[in-house]
């Protein structure tokens, strides 16, 4: 996820929100207000309660959505049939260790913000 967010960044399709934010229906009032106005994800750098910026919007656009998954325009619901499908057989594969990212931090499930819609 953080490599689509930065490719959001870099093709201008991700606004920031610098101004700290009430996770209690403010943020979610700001995300409503831009969908009306276009599909750009948002990031709020500063959200009340936690140190963790917020991203909404992702899946904002069919464009994106297809692009996460790597489907045609016009194929969003067979290349996620494929996906879900073949889900059960990735179950029993062996997973591997990955280093953690070098910017990782450490947190509690309660330092997340409880966002309110």
């Amino acid at each position: 996820m953080r490599n689509y967010i930065n490719k959001l960044k870099k093709g201008k399709q991700l606004l920031f929100v610098d101004r700290e934010v009430d996770p209690l229906h403010e943020l979610a009032a700001v995300t409503k207000k831009v969908q009306l106005q276009g599909d750009e994800a948002i990031q709020f750098n500063k959200v009340k309660g936690t140190d963790f910026p917020v991203v909404t919007n992702l899946y904002g656009s069919r464009r994106r959505l297809c692009e996460l998954i790597d489907a045609p325009l016009d194929g969003f619901c067979k290349t996620w049939s494929g996906i879900i499908n073949s889900s059960q057989s990735l179950a029993t594969e062996p997973t591997r260790l990955v280093d953690a990212a070098p910017d990782r931090v450490e947190g509690k499930l309660g330092d997340l913000p409880l966002i309110t819609y």
